[in-house]
């Protein structure tokens, strides 16, 4: 058996006795009349406060809190260097630019002077990195040539390197809004093609833009856009004053032409047997080359309108005849039954189609006002179009 004893803070003693039995009771007292129980109590606060430290490091651990270096608290730690390549736009530890050795190195075969590009896939087909390195035939060669010579090309630099430095994107998301599609080498037709803004047009040679060679009014309209046409159909009629003026013309000149002429049979005989002197018949003969004269005006006036007339068809015909046959003069038959011609005007002038085609523009209706030189109608051949390419 042994006895410790020792003394506390506050100067009790304390006192215990162990012996070698462990099953033997132990007893202890405190000098002064203090039971071990209430130094327990009196050292669980300090024990609280330990157990509490620790859970608020392992949650500190949990929730990867780090403590500030005492450098840094003091302000004298120098500033981390930022991982970013402001170059070439990259994290500066993946910038295969700075970094060529991040890389593995591609076999260089230098210039290709049968095709003209460096690294040339058709002698070095390897160089397409694909799973299995393509067989390049004779075949393949020699369509490659004829693509080559089709048309001809800018020549390559031998100089330049470019094939040797790499395209690098921060990420897959710079990759997808630079719009860039990567696809597996394939093999396929060569085919030789311009992209370009176009526009399809009718064929200029075989479309026409009509205007009425007269001012006047709109009296009918024949044919709307999407009417298949032939050359020579009305496509409108114009009222037109200066078209019943020519025709007036040519009425008077081919009266004054009958009478001239009559007069100049008359007094023919008078002047062969001494009855009146030649120079009456002279003059009457110089009158009648007039009439004839006004006349020829009068018939080209009405032919400039697209109006083909020849005074000697009316030769035959009494006035009133000549009149009516005037009066509609260029309107086909099939239209002359269908109108009243008592009260249809002589100064009807009809619009035709030059050309076989179809009626593509039609930009007046009936009873409105046209000038000479506006366009009306646009008659176009759609079968055959051209396509304009800017």
């Amino acid at each position: 058996m042994s006895a410790i004893t020792s003394r506390c803070r506050d100067g009790a003693t304390v006192s215990s006795i162990a012996t070698p039995d462990s099953t033997a009771p132990v007893t202890a007292s405190v000098a002064g009349g203090r039971p071990v129980w209430k130094l327990i109590r009196r050292s669980a606060s300090g024990a609280v406060v330990v157990v509490t430290l620790a859970g608020v490091a392992v949650w500190g651990q949990m929730a990867d809190w780090k403590l500030p270096k005492f450098s840094k608290i003091l302000g004298s730690e120098a500033a981390e260097e930022s991982d970013w390549c402001e170059q070439h736009n990259v994290p500066d530890s993946r910038c295969i630019e700075c970094k060529p050795w991040l890389l593995p190195a591609d076999k260089d075969y230098g210039w290709c002077l049968e095709h003209g590009v460096a690294q040339c896939p058709l002698h070095h087909p390897d160089v397409a990195q694909l799973a299995v390195i393509p067989k390049i035939s004779a075949a393949d060669l020699e369509r490659a040539d004829r693509a080559l010579a089709l048309l001809p090309r800018a020549e390559n630099g031998s100089r330049c390197k470019l094939h040797l430095r790499r395209i690098q994107f921060a990420s897959n998301e710079a990759v997808e809004k630079a719009g860039i599609d990567i696809a597996v080498v394939d093999e396929r037709s060569v085919v030789e093609a311009v992209t370009a803004n176009g526009e399809l047009v009718y064929d200029q040679t075989r479309s026409a833009h009509l205007a009425s060679r007269v001012a006047g009014t709109v009296w009918r309209v024949e044919k709307h856009v999407g009417d298949q046409v032939h050359s020579g159909d009305i496509l409108a009629l114009i009222d037109a004053a200066d078209v019943g003026k020519a025709k007036s013309e040519l009425l008077q000149s081919i009266a004054e032409r009958r009478l001239k002429q009559t007069n100049v049979e008359r007094l023919k005989p008078l002047a062969e047997d001494g009855t009146i002197p030649g120079r009456q018949l002279r003059e009457a003969e110089a009158a009648l080359e007039e009439a004839k004269i006004r006349l020829l005006g009068a018939q080209q006036a009405l032919v400039n309108l697209g109006l083909p007339v020849r005074a000697d068809d009316f030769a035959e015909l009494n006035t009133d005849q000549v009149a009516e046959r005037i009066r509609l003069l260029g309107i086909p038959a099939a239209l002359t039954t269908a109108v009243d011609n008592s009260t249809t005007t002589s100064n009807l002038f009809p619009l035709r189609s030059p050309l076989d085609g179809t009626v593509v523009e039609c930009k007046t209706v009936a009873g409105e006002a046209v000038a000479a030189s506006a366009m009306i109608f646009g008659v176009a051949n759609v079968e055959h179009m051209w396509l304009v390419l800017d």
